[in-house]
C-alpha cells in the first residue's frame, strides 16, 4: 500500500475509511455512486466548511490560515452592512472555538498533542486509514472534534430502527470511528488508546462537552463493523446489487435503478 500524506489522503481509494463504510451502512446505492464519482454525498458545503474551519484552527495557526484564504469568498460577506465580515455561519464557528477554549479540561487534553495524526491498520482483512485529530501517543488518549446542531439531551433525536431517542454519537455511529482509530493506533503503537470527542454544539451560545467511548463499546462497535464488513466490499465491487433507500435527499429524486446502473432522470 501507498505511503498516506496530508496531501493525497483525501484522494486516496486504495484504503478504507470510515466515511465510506458508514456512507454504505447507511444507503449503499447513493454511497456507491459517490464512491465512482457520480454523485457528492456532501451536498450541504456550507456545514461541511464550518466543521473544516474550527479544525483548522486546532491544527495550527498556518493550517487555519491557509484554509481561510482557500475559501475566503464562501466565508466572507461582500456585501450589505456585513461586507468584509464573516457570515452568520463562520461567526457561530468562532464562537464554537471560543467556547472550546475557555475550556480548561480541553486546553489541558490538547496540550501537548500531536495534531492531524495520520494512522493506518488492517481490520476485517482490509486495509483502512484514519486520521486523529489530536493525539498523544504517551498518555494513549486520542481527541476527536464533533460539531453538533445542539448538546441538550446529549443531542438526542429519534431513532426509527431503535424505536427510542438516541445519542448524536450513536445516531452517527461514531463509536464505530472510534472504535477504527483505536483499533489502527492499537497496531501501530502495541497498546490500547482511548478515544476521547470533544464536542461543540452551533447554538448561539455554544454548548461544549467530552465523551469517553469504553472498551467494552467499542469491542461491540468493532464486532459490528467487522459483521458488515464483506457486504460493504460486495456493493462496492459490484458482485452485490447496492439497495436505493429513500433517505429524503436529493439523490433519491436524480437516479433510479436500471439494471444494475445509475441512469439520471
Amino acid at each position: 500500500m501507498k505511503e498516506l500524506t496530508k496531501e493525497n489522503y483525501y484522494d486516496d481509494n486504495d484504503y478504507m475509511s470510515f466515511s465510506t463504510f458508514k456512507n454504505f451502512l447507511a444507503n449503499p446505492a447513493r454511497a456507491l455512486a459517490d464512491y465512482k464519482g457520480e454523485f457528492d454525498w456532501f451536498t450541504n458545503k456550507t456545514a461541511l466548511l464550518v466543521g473544516n474551519y474550527l479544525h483548522s484552527y486546532f491544527e495550527g495557526e498556518e493550517a487555519h490560515e491557509a484554509f481561510v484564504k482557500e475559501n475566503y469568498t464562501e466565508m466572507i460577506s461582500s456585501r450589505g452592512s456585513t461586507k468584509g465580515e464573516l457570515k452568520k455561519e463562520y461567526k457561530i464557528a468562532q464562537k464554537m472555538i471560543d467556547r472550546l477554549e475557555v475550556e480548561p479540561e480541553f486546553m489541558q487534553a490538547m496540550a501537548g498533542t500531536e495534531r492531524e495524526s495520520i494512522i493506518t491498520g488492517t481490520i476485517g482483512g482490509v486495509e483502512w486509514k484514519g486520521k486523529t485529530d489530536a493525539l498523544n501517543v504517551e498518555s494513549g488518549y486520542f481527541i476527536d472534534f464533533k460539531t453538533v446542531r445542539s448538546l441538550v439531551d446529549d443531542g438526542r433525536v429519534w431513532s426509527d430502527e431503535k424505536k427510542q431517542r438516541i445519542t448524536f454519537i450513536e445516531n452517527r455511529k461514531y463509536e464505530m470511528q472510534m472504535a477504527v482509530y483505536s483499533e489502527l493506533l492499537r497496531q501501530t503503537y502495541g497498546y490500547d488508546f482511548t478515544p476521547i470527542i470533544w464536542a461543540v454544539s452551533k447554538d448561539d451560545e455554544p454548548l461544549a462537552k467530552p465523551y469517553v467511548i469504553t472498551q467494552e463499546t467499542r469491542a461491540a462497535a468493532l464486532d459490528d463493523l467487522e459483521n458488515s464488513i464483506d457486504k460493504v466490499l460486495k456493493y462496492m465491487s459490484g458482485e452485490l446489487e447496492a439497495p436505493l433507500i429513500n433517505d429524503g435527499s436529493s439523490f433519491y429524486n436524480k437516479f433510479h435503478r436500471v439494471s444494475g446502473d445509475y441512469d439520471e432522470i
